[in-house]
C-alpha cells in the first residue's frame, strides 16, 4: 500500500500525505487510510428515473414493472405505435417513430396554430387563427396506409378572436386555450376552460 493507504495517496506539504479513494469510494470516518463504497443510492448522487441498485464502486438503474429502460430512463412499456404530431398550417400530420414514415391526418384547413390530442378517445383538438376557431376530429390509424383524413367538426365557440393555444386535460376531461385580442395597440390574452365538446364555457384566467 501506498503510504500505508489502501489506495493510493497525495503528497501534502513536506513529508505529509493524504490517502486518496477511487471514483465511487470514499475514505472511511474510522479509518482514513481506508476506502468504503459510496452508496449513491442513499442520497442523490444518482441519475434514474425510478430504482437505483448500489453495486461496489458504482449503482445501476432498474425499471419497475411495466416500464422499460431507454435512453437511461425508463418509460412505460406500451404496443401502441409512438407518433409524434405536427402542422405545417393548413394540414395536421404524424411520424411514425417506429417505422420513420408520415401520413397526413387532417386537411385543408386555413392556419393550424396549436394541437392537442386526447389519448382517452383517440380525438384531436386544435385552433385555427384564421377562421377564428377550434375544431376537433378523430384521428384514423396513422399506420394504415389507407386511412384517409380525419373528418374536422368545428366546436362553434361563438365570439373567439384569435385562439392561439390549446391543452386537452385528459384526466378532468376539459378543455384550455387562449384567446388573443390584437385590436388595441396593447394586445389582451385570456385563458378559458370548457368541456371537450366546448359547452359551460368560463374565462379562467
Amino acid at each position: 500500500m501506498k503510504g500505508h493507504c489502501q489506495h493510493n495517496c497525495s503528497v501534502v506539504g513536506e513529508g505529509g500525505y493524504i490517502c486518496v479513494c477511487p471514483r465511487g469510494y470514499q475514505i472511511q470516518l474510522n479509518d482514513t487510510k481506508l476506502c468504503e463504497d459510496i452508496n449513491e443510492c442513499s442520497g442523490f448522487g444518482h441519475n434514474c428515473s425510478q430504482t437505483c441498485v448500489n453495486i461496489e464502486g458504482t449503482y445501476t438503474c432498474k425499471c419497475k414493472q411495466g416500464f422499460e429502460m431507454i435512453d437511461e430512463r425508463c418509460v412505460v412499456k406500451s404496443e401502441v405505435p409512438a407518433f409524434v404530431l405536427y402542422t405545417d398550417g393548413p394540414d395536421i400530420r404524424a411520424v411514425d417513430l417506429s417505422q420513420q414514415h408520415q401520413s397526413s391526418l387532417v386537411a385543408g384547413e386555413s392556419r393550424v396554430q396549436s394541437l392537442d390530442f386526447d389519448p382517452i378517445t383517440d380525438i384531436l383538438y386544435w385552433t385555427d387563427t384564421y377562421d377564428k376557431t377550434i375544431k376537433r376530429a378523430v384521428i384514423p390509424n396513422p399506420s394504415d396506409p389507407e386511412h384517409g383524413n380525419g373528418f374536422s367538426q368545428n366546436l362553434d365557440l361563438k365570439g373567439l378572436t384569435k385562439p392561439v393555444d390549446i391543452a386537452v386535460d385528459w384526466v378532468g376531461r376539459n378543455l384550455y386555450w387562449m384567446d388573443m385580442d390584437l385590436s388595441n395597440s396593447k394586445p389582451k390574452g385570456r385563458i378559458f376552460a370548457s368541456l371537450l365538446d366546448g359547452r359551460y364555457r368560463k374565462a379562467v384566467v
